[in-house]
């Protein structure tokens, strides 16, 4: 009878970590963000020249919208948060 009750234990412990786990991640993958940024790309990693830029903008108040890059794309570049979509628009 005490291997019956070890067992049980195991088997709902298991079952409630598959019911919490599930549950948050279906809560991350349901994260999204919403915020939208200006994008200003660097020819260096130290920043010394800035060779590009777009800025992000929300579409009728539901879509995040990029645009195409005025200059070049780099792999050194900086964001900053100017809105939020849905909401007040820019900042």
């Amino acid at each position: 009878m005490k291997n019956f009750n070890i067992r049980r234990k195991i088997a709902i412990g298991a079952a409630l970590a598959a019911v919490v786990g599930a549950g948050s991640f279906a809560g991350a993958s349901q994260a999204r963000s919403d915020f939208y940024y200006q994008y200003y790309f660097y020819s260096d990693s130290n920043h010394t020249q800035m060779i590009g830029s777009f800025r992000q903008y929300c579409l009728n108040n539901t879509t995040i919208m990029t645009p195409p890059v005025t200059g070049e794309m780099s792999d050194f570049y900086t964001m900053e948060a100017i809105g939020r979509c849905p909401g007040l628009g820019d900042w």
